[in-house]
């Protein structure tokens, strides 16, 4: 019995099936990579959001410690007096490598760890920039409304000149202060109470950030002349 070989014949793509399996591919890759995207900004701001409450348990230990005193931000920054229940550094600046890795200034003083490059700024009006007034934290009256910590600017991102403060361990509603929105848009803050809120960029008439009420404070925009004055300056549902 003779024994034959066969040989089997094999199909090949042509040039324009080859095309079409390319820009196929391409066009699902558009698709997905917004979704991946936005799903990364998400896991990061949640992250961060992490680190915020993380630094007011770290606050609130400072308090129980130095008799219901709030540290001061000044001489040394609030990142020197809260550090100890803090254990790391990372904290303080895994959110500006992540997301704004452009905005160091790796000749500041204190290198990418100083006060220059922090990720977050304390509420200009929570944390005394008075290094010989001291604040008790029962004198906040609305904790639940009141900004402690938030994503802070380095004066790259605020146009201010490097010889200028522009101190990231700060923040306020306006000026070279502001906020950085670095979160697809929005920033995250944590208030006194510990829980956190991602807030937009709006801005009012006045060049302010529109909820500029929760930095000073519901009980210094009280008027017993006008009646829910405070209100247009907050936001409900905080």
């Amino acid at each position: 019995m003779r024994l034959t070989n066969k040989k089997t014949s094999v199909r090949q793509f042509t040039l324009i099936e080859l095309l079409v399996v390319i820009a196929i591919i391409a066009i699902l890759a558009g698709l997905l990579l917004p979704a991946l995207n936005s799903s990364l900004i998400s896991a990061r701001k949640t992250s961060c959001a992490g680190n915020l409450k993380q630094m007011n348990l770290a606050v609130m230990m400072y308090v129980k410690d130095f008799n219901e005193y709030l540290p001061n931000n000044l001489s040394p920054y609030y990142s020197d007096r809260i550090m100890p229940y803090l254990g790391s550094t990372k904290i303080l600046t895994e959110c500006r490598t992540r997301n704004a890795p452009n905005s160091y200034d790796h000749k500041a003083w204190g290198g990418d760890h100083g006060t220059y490059n922090m990720s977050y700024g304390a509420s200009l009006y929570t944390l005394n920039l008075n290094a010989t007034v001291h604040k008790k934290i029962s004198r906040v009256t609305h904790p639940g409304r009141k900004i402690l910590f938030g994503d802070s600017q380095t004066y790259k991102q605020s146009g201010a000149t490097s010889g200028q403060s522009n101190n990231a361990a700060i923040i306020t509603y306006t000026g070279m202060y502001s906020p950085d929105f670095r979160h697809g848009g929005t920033c995250n803050f944590v208030f006194v109470d510990g829980h956190t809120k991602s807030l937009k960029k709006i801005m009012n008439g006045d060049n302010w950030l529109y909820f500029w009420g929760h930095f000073v404070g519901i009980s210094e925009l009280l008027s017993p002349n006008i009646p829910g004055f405070h209100d247009q300056y907050l936001i409900d549902g905080i």
